[in-house]
């Protein structure tokens, strides 16, 4: 009995201690034209989105995304018109839903002409789980409001604090560092680091049905989608957890 709660406790311990990474590739980078059906609409040194890398660790997490973004401060930029471009927040979905997301940057919700209004200013930084989608998250249409000018209409791009919709969960940071990577050589990693990551979002992370949505900017010049795959360390840990449940009930037999 000592030994197989021991076996047990170990692939507990191995699972948690080790948590889960996946990696989103752009399938396209560099690739640019006039269409949404190329991947990069407009300039790639200002809005390629090449890959995201997402870990965790026992309850802790850092999620770095190599971009393109117009400038390393993460500022608005000017994208013609009346109308400014901001980076956008990185979406976590489940089953295709988004169910948090974290704000790069702090903002409400406006910022062009005709923009939705009427929800608070949103933490940098900030993880935070979307109570409801219809109230909880932006699309490009959203955000760039009566502008003609939008590449990828009704995608997901940014977060938004209305009445309720979002609930605050965990404060991480975010950096820019420089960094070459990739096929056009991204020119930024924007990483966000957290210390604690609540239990409920660290058993949704290590799912299958667990992705991510990100665009370079507001107007979704250019996105990455994707979905965890669980890696093969893990399930590693998982056939070794197994083995040692097999040999204990062998020496319980002995």
């Amino acid at each position: 009995m000592k030994h197989t709660l021991f076996a047990i406790l170990w692939l507990s311990f191995s699972v948690a201690a080790f948590g889960s990474s996946f990696t989103v590739i752009d399938p396209f980078p560099g690739s640019s034209c006039a269409s949404p059906a190329c991947d990069v609409i407009g300039d790639p040194l200002k809005f390629d989105v090449q890959k995201g890398v997402f870990t965790t660790n026992a309850s802790a997490g850092q999620f770095d995304i190599f971009t393109n973004f117009g400038n390393s401060t993460l500022a608005p930029f000017a994208g013609g018109g009346n109308y400014q471009l901001f980076v956008g927040d990185l979406l976590f979905t489940m089953n295709g839903v988004v169910k948090y997301g974290v704000a790069i940057t702090a903002h409400g919700e406006s910022g062009n002409t005709g923009a939705r209004t009427g929800g608070s200013t949103l933490t940098a930084g900030e993880l935070y789980q979307v109570n409801s989608v219809a109230n909880g998250v932006e699309t490009s249409d959203n955000v760039m409001g009566s502008s003609g000018s939008i590449f990828r209409n009704g995608s997901n791009v940014w977060l938004r604090n209305a009445g309720g919709s979002l609930s605050a969960l965990s404060l991480g940071t975010v950096s820019v560092l420089a960094n070459g990577n990739g096929t056009t050589a991204a020119e930024l990693d924007i990483r966000l680091a957290f210390s604690s990551l609540p239990a409920g979002f660290l058993s949704d992370f290590g799912s299958a049905n667990f992705g991510i949505s990100f665009a370079s900017a507001t107007c979704a010049n250019d996105i990455i989608t994707g979905n965890n795959v669980p890696e093969p360390m893990t399930m590693s840990l998982i056939g070794a957890g197994l083995i040692g449940l097999g040999l204990a009930r062998r020496f319980r037999k002995a």
